[in-house]
């Protein structure tokens, strides 16, 4: 189990649980001429029996599966080398948020220094933890979720770009010195704003701070989306062109019926 996940992760250069199963129901036949015994998409999890008060609970599981019992497992490490500075085993139905400031106070303890930066999910950017960190003389980079940066407020920042108004910068990544060549093909685009921010820490003392914040456009991720949607696009219309087959016992009331949702889904697809 242990070997598919790290080939997950180096092949698709993803972490999420939730993106392993469909991977491997892809890739079946080749991960059992690897591992050289059958494979199936439910071995990518791990079973156990647990009591009810113990740390196994019900909650929002990866893999949908609300009817499963599961704990929560939380680790800093140190980047780059990965070496584990502290682990919390938490009940499966603990929230997320919460857990960031005790692993980050675990972290300063061991560390015992400032100016560390935090590296995380977008459930590290509660306004409370990010005020937290700021509070200590740390930085945090993590990206913003639906909450923190609303669809409207993200149109509004790209408008000046997709008006022509202001051109976005080529983002390129850096060689093993650390050096960026011009020359080499451009991994994303964007640009970077900062906001004022403002918020109590645990104590209520209140702090004040200048956020940097970046906005990118992956190339790679833009055309995986983009080929996505045009062959979504091609398969409705190859169902909707089909619909004016005439076929024994197809009556033209279901034809209608039939081709408004098909026409309804691909709208859909397009927004």
């Amino acid at each position: 189990m242990t070997v598919v996940w790290l080939t997950f992760i180096i092949s698709e250069g993803d972490h999420r649980l939730s993106h392993l199963d469909p991977w491997v129901r892809e890739h079946l036949r080749t991960l059992r001429r690897c591992l050289g015994r059958k494979v199936a998409t439910r071995d990518t999890t791990a079973s156990a029996f647990v009591s009810p008060k113990g740390m196994f609970q019900f909650g929002h599981g990866k893999d949908h599966r609300p009817d499963l019992p599961q704990l929560k497992i939380s680790m800093s490490v140190l980047d780059p080398i990965g070496l584990l500075l502290a682990t919390a085993v938490m009940a499966g139905n603990t929230a997320d948020d919460p857990l960031y400031l005790p692993e980050i106070a675990k972290v300063r303890q061991i560390a015992r220094m400032s100016g560390l930066t935090y590296v995380s999910d977008c459930k590290m950017a509660a306004i409370s933890t990010r005020a937290e960190i700021v509070a200590r003389q740390d930085c945090y980079l993590c990206p913003l979720s639906a909450k923190q940066m609303p669809e409207a407020e993200l149109d509004r920042l790209l408008e000046p770009v997709f008006s022509g108004q202001s051109k976005p910068a080529e983002i390129r990544l850096p060689k093993a010195d650390g050096q960026i060549d011009e020359t080499n093909e451009a991994v994303a685009i964007g640009f970077e704003y900062t906001v004022e921010q403002s918020a109590t820490d645990g104590s209520g003392q209140l702090h004040l701070w200048l956020e940097r914040r970046l906005v990118a456009r992956s190339q790679a991720f833009a055309e995986t989306q983009e080929k996505s949607l045009q062959q979504r696009l091609a398969r409705t219309v190859t169902e909707i062109n089909a619909l004016d087959e005439r076929k024994k016992g197809k009556t033209l009331c279901l034809m209608k019926q039939r081709r408004w949702r098909l026409l309804k889904r691909s709208w859909s697809n397009i927004v």
